[in-house]
């Protein structure tokens, strides 16, 4: 999404508003919008699956852009259930994926 793009319909809203979130974080470390834009141009798909969703996550200089995954190609695809992303976010994940609930495919150091 960007400032010209108005969302139609309630995933583009939920998109608008994720990638509003996640730019304003970005913008607390003032050294990432640099290192970030390292990364322009590489993308990453986001798939939930029950219920199907998907989106994709792109690096557009020092920005964060969130859209849908159509059938763009990106650099990273992650694909799990919403309890299986939640799982990544306990401490004993920085260990280890949990064992099939995540699928990882691409570039997985971006």
């Amino acid at each position: 999404m960007n400032d010209t793009t108005k969302p139609t319909s309630p995933k583009a809203y939920l998109g608008a508003m994720l990638e509003a979130l996640l730019n304003q974080t970005l913008a607390l470390d003032p050294d990432l919008p640099k290192e970030l834009s390292a990364l322009d141009g590489r993308s990453m798909t986001l798939t939930w699956s029950g219920p199907e969703w998907a989106m994709r996550i792109r690096v557009e200089k020092d920005q964060l852009r969130v859209g849908p995954a159509a059938n763009a190609s990106s650099d990273l695809s992650l694909r799990s259930t919403v309890d299986g992303l939640l799982g990544l976010l306990r401490p004993e994940s920085a260990k280890a994926v949990p064992a099939g609930r995540v699928q990882v495919a691409g570039d997985v150091e971006l």
